[in-house]
């Protein structure tokens, strides 16, 4: 069962998420140390609980969307593996950022190495429409636990089973529009 989400980073679409999951009931926490005066701001206006390290969202959270620009996903993801080797904790870690394919089966490696479970996603619309108008489009062995999330508040979609099914449905869908 779903309380806890945390959220790397609460910046545009990451705050929207925010706002959509505390609307429906879950708590979510982020570590903002080092983030920007901007994400910081957002993160506060969103109600989103800011913990002292990335260890401390580990042990808080249930499930961890990792939501930063393309170039920090596998830095991000290196340091959640980290994280989760201090804790001990078998959490759900859901990138869902414009990531390749192959940069998702890296991250994928490197939360499940550390005792992780993890998850490939991609979001098809606007930060400003999370409920009414985007779609979670999920992939890898723990895509049907992810759509949890629909309990509070986003349209979630499983593509299969494959890790980088979900970045590469994100890259032609791209290069459509």
């Amino acid at each position: 069962m779903l309380k806890t989400i945390g959220i790397i980073s609460p910046g545009e679409m990451g705050h929207n998420i925010a706002l959509v999951l505390k609307k429906h009931g879950l708590e979510v926490v982020t570590c903002l140390r080092g983030r920007s005066p901007r994400t910081q701001r957002l993160a506060k206006q969103g109600g989103v609980t800011d913990l002292p390290s990335l260890r401390a969202v580990v042990e808080a959270s249930d499930l961890i969307l990792s939501v930063v620009v393309p170039s920090a996903a596998l830095p991000v993801g290196r340091s959640l593996a980290k994280a989760i080797v201090s804790v001990k904790k078998p959490v759900l870690v859901a990138d869902v950022n414009a990531i390749s394919p192959m940069t998702s089966l890296a991250i994928d490696k490197i939360i499940t190495a550390a005792g992780g479970r993890y998850v490939d996603v991609c979001i098809i619309g606007s930060a400003q429409r999370l409920e009414k108008g985007a779609t979670f489009y999920a992939s890898g062995d723990y895509a049907k636990e992810f759509t949890a999330l629909q309990d509070f508040g986003l349209n979630i979609k499983i593509l299969g089973n494959q890790i980088g099914q979900a970045s590469a449905f994100k890259m032609v869908y791209a290069g459509l529009t």
